[in-house]
């Protein structure tokens, strides 16, 4: 009689299925995903980004005054260091502060902050309390260059009065 029975083979000991190795890889990316998430800057963090943000603002109040046909403003809160985007004939109240129009949230379009390590600063405009920036809807703007600096670093942005586009340059 022939005994045709096989040798059982052994199972390997060593090492990790491939299973085991996705569903690790997997939980690690998972986890430094929302490590990342939590420790991510705000955008203002870096000069590059507050003077896109800071641009952004501008453009927006420059296409709502054309497309509504009113004056738009944008204020800087030096105190909190935002820009505030809202229609120019709310200073017709005789109330009208920055403080008194953040509490009427309906009357702000838009805000954009700057974390406190950028620092804003207005050359020709030292003890003024009050900047703002005027956006008519014939396509005209008006308003100070204002200066960022972090570090070693500053760029210089503004509004070009004729045609309300925003600008920007580094300086040395």
């Amino acid at each position: 009689m022939i005994n045709y029975s096989y040798a059982k083979p052994q199972r390997r000991t060593r090492g990790f299925t491939l299973i085991e190795v996705v569903t690790v890889v997997s939980i690690a990316i998972l986890i430094s995903g929302i490590v990342l998430i939590n420790l991510k800057l705000p955008v203002f963090a870096t000069l590059d980004g507050a003077t896109k943000s800071i641009r952004k603002i501008f453009t927006e109040a420059s296409t709502q005054s054309g497309l509504q046909g009113i004056e738009m403003a944008v204020a800087y809160n030096k105190e909190t260091q935002e820009f505030i985007l809202y229609r120019a004939i709310e200073e017709n109240d005789p109330d009208f502060t920055i403080e008194s129009l953040k509490e009427r949230s309906s009357s702000i379009l838009s805000i954009q902050k700057i974390v406190k390590k950028i620092t804003v600063e207005f050359p020709n405009y030292q003890d003024v309390e009050d900047i703002r920036f005027r956006f008519f809807p014939d396509g005209s703007a008006s308003g100070p260059e204002l200066t960022l600096m972090l570090s070693d670093r500053k760029t210089l942005v503004g509004i070009s009065q004729l045609t309300g586009l925003s600008y920007s340059r580094e300086e040395e």
